[in-house]
């Protein structure tokens, strides 16, 4: 007989349920316990290899189940052997178990520097939270972009209609006084192209708005000097502190679009302090 087959024979070996005198008590607790290790080693390496196809880490699920088979493959041996004394057969799986343990267990050890790094599950939602928050600053963002490229564009429109209107009668015009008014409604609708530009501009963030102190009637005062517009003072200072292109863009707005509903608008402007104590909108009495 050679070495290999006498080191797998079961000639002269009894079986290891001979050690627990056939005890039924003592069989059914190594049987059962046995087998459901095995069981429940054999069911891991099926939920590991589930993985998701993100895992960065190629090999390591393999290791492991190469580690978990061969633990379980150990424990269905000692099975084996408790009526079949197959001792060398259960010593090689030992043997390759200890060999894939010691792998896992060195790669594993190098591996725990990098795991230290991964966040923390509380770090995950605090990003996920935030960059949630940034998704809906966007959207706000770009929503609040497409109503203002709506509202420059009509207000580019209006302002090259008035100038093509009053090219046309210009040059069909010859009463010099007529000719002079029209002249200086170019000259006004001229004004209204630099100020778009400014809050297209603002709103990008490649220029900022130019905060001064400012008088409210006078900026009305310029506003209404159009046809159609008629401007009450209410004789109370109304000093403001704001960017004055803006505030003037916005009441040219407002008479433009009083006057092309309604043909005529009547503007009354006043100002009151505002709490800078209070958050949120301050509606006026």
């Amino acid at each position: 007989m050679n070495g290999s087959t006498s080191f797998f024979s079961t000639e002269g070996f009894m079986p290891h349920g001979m050690c627990y005198v056939w005890r039924p008590d003592f069989l059914a607790i190594h049987v059962i316990s046995d087998l459901a290790i095995a069981a429940s080693y054999l069911a891991i390496p099926i939920a590991i290899l589930r993985r998701r196809p993100s895992f960065n880490y190629r090999g390591i699920p393999q290791l492991f189940v190469v580690f978990i088979v061969t633990c379980g493959v150990t424990h269905l041996l000692s099975l084996l052997v408790i009526w079949i004394p197959h001792y060398g057969l259960e010593g090689i799986a030992k043997l390759g178990t200890a060999m894939a343990s010691g792998a896992t267990a060195f790669v594993l050890w190098r591996l725990v520097p990098k795991i230290a790094e991964l966040p923390a599950p509380s770090d995950v939602t605090e990003r996920n939270a935030t960059i949630l928050r940034l998704n809906e600053q966007l959207e706000d963002r770009m929503h609040a972009m497409s109503h203002l490229a709506g509202g420059i564009a009509h207000d580019f429109n209006n302002f090259l209609q008035l100038v093509r209107g009053n090219l046309e009668l210009l040059r069909i015009s010859v009463n010099p006084d007529e000719r002079e008014e029209l002249h200086d409604d170019l000259e006004r609708a001229s004004e209204r192209g630099p100020l778009l530009a400014a809050r297209m501009l603002a709103f990008s963030g490649t220029s900022s708005l130019a905060e001064r102190s400012g008088d409210l009637e006078e900026i009305a005062r310029r506003v209404s000097t159009g046809e159609g517009v008629r401007f009450r003072p209410r004789g109370e200072p109304a000093h403001v502190r704001a960017a004055e292109d803006q505030v003037e863009l916005a009441l040219r707005e407002l008479v433009h679009n009083a006057v092309e509903a309604a043909g005529s608008a009547k503007m009354e402007v006043s100002a009151r302090r505002l709490d800078p104590n209070r958050s949120g909108t301050q509606l006026a009495d």
